[in-house]
């Protein structure tokens, strides 16, 4: 057994010309990775756009090969009588493979066989997620083919080999299909493998033409806002990577919210936060409440939103319940709560335990007047009929 297993994930900062890249085609028994077996498998190895190597393998499924898949593939049982079994053949192309991203063809089906036969077989399984062209050219090409099979590709990109239902033709002629789209992505914004993970990922009608309003966006933690035409804030978002995560707005979603967000969109700011995630979520909160963007929930609801206030300067401060936090005021806010009943809980639990008065009147340092029912159980320090002065009721 392989001391690691084969490296499928790489730092998705990484530019494209420097991944290395294994395009895989297997021919099978049927469509249940459960159920079926592998007959062949047909690997390339590229990298920068440049063939490597290729791996072939016919393979003894040990069971009968359907006639229907015979005529398809021209695989029979004749053809596969003296081949090796798959547990035979998956060190050797586990070895070319190593340290390379999977991709394939509709690439779950092809990922999933491979990985079904190294569990049944005590491999670690490889790691995910593939690239699939499919998907891949759905947000680069489409329209603009009439669908997205391989042999529609390979004919509309030109391919040198075509597919013909043999692993290592389809798995050759899948290469020239990706580095056809790589380059394609490229003009497009598609330039890291973490780049080329969110486009394969995202769903909905991508947005190439705003795709370069990410390119100023740093590769790190922060917070990013969307700007519309009249220079009002339609969202604000926190991410680990900013330019990643905002490149992944536009490669597609089939939210119907982010596609009018991505729509009235015309800049992208972003700010980095050195202290990392938590101090991008509290710059993320702020900001919302500042702007109230149309486009996020907390915007619409963040009036609801309560705090509890304490004022310094005041001679007996007191804890207020107040919907909004001031900006440099010199008070003390504690927040925000879901609202003014979970403030006031918390107002009263506070009041239970700190010596501080819950009288509401407006008190100088010289202000008098009776005492109420709290001073008399010692609940209340009772600055009222001054039995404390400011300096002691501060401690």
């Amino acid at each position: 057994m392989l001391s690691a297993p084969v490296q499928t994930t790489l730092a998705e900062a990484v530019p494209l010309r420097e991944v290395s890249f294994v395009v895989v085609d297997l021919e099978t028994t049927g469509g249940s990775p459960r159920d079926s077996r592998i007959t062949e498998i047909g690997a390339v190895r590229i990298t920068g756009g440049e063939r490597l190597g290729t791996f072939q393998a016919l393979v003894n499924p040990e069971e009968p090969i359907p006639p229907f898949i015979a005529h398809l593939t021209g695989i029979d049982d004749r053809l596969v009588r003296e081949e090796p079994p798959i547990e035979a053949v998956l060190p050797a192309f586990l070895e070319f493979a190593r340290g390379a991203v999977f991709v394939a063809h509709n690439a779950r089906f092809d990922f999933s066989f491979l990985n079904e036969n190294l569990v049944r077989l005590d491999y670690p399984p490889l790691e995910g997620p593939p690239v699939c062209t499919a998907k891949l050219a759905r947000r680069v090409v489409w329209p603009d083919v009439p669908n997205v099979r391989l042999q529609t590709l390979a004919q509309y990109f030109r391919t040198r080999v075509k597919p013909i239902h043999r692993a290592l033709e389809d798995a050759m002629a899948c290469a020239e299909v990706l580095d056809a789209l790589l380059d394609l992505g490229g003009r497009l914004g598609i330039l890291t493998l973490g780049d080329l993970r969110e486009a394969v990922r995202a769903r909905g009608r991508p947005h190439h033409g705003k795709i370069r309003l990410a390119d100023a966006l740093p590769h790190t933690p922060g917070i990013y806002r969307f700007v519309g035409r009249d220079e009002r804030v339609l969202y604000v978002g926190k991410a680990h990577d900013l330019r990643s995560r905002v490149k992944s707005y536009f490669y597609g979603d089939g939210r119907k919210k982010i596609e009018a967000l991505l729509g009235e969109v015309r800049r992208v700011e972003g700010e980095e936060t050195p202290g990392g995630e938590l101090e991008a979520l509290v710059l993320e909160a702020r900001l919302i409440r500042r702007h109230e963007p149309k486009y996020n929930r907390r915007g619409k609801t963040w009036r609801r939103f309560a705090y509890l206030k304490l004022d310094p300067s005041e001679a007996f401060p007191r804890l207020k319940v107040v919907h909004r936090a001031g900006r440099a005021d010199g008070c003390t806010y504690l927040g925000p709560f879901s609202g003014s009943g979970a403030a006031r809980l918390a107002k009263e639990a506070l009041e239970e335990v700190v010596p501080l008065r819950s009288c509401t009147r407006s008190m100088g340092a010289r202000t008098r007047f009776s005492p109420c029912a709290l001073a008399d159980i010692g609940r209340c320090p009772a600055p009222c009929d001054g039995r404390v002065d400011p300096e002691r009721y501060g401690e």
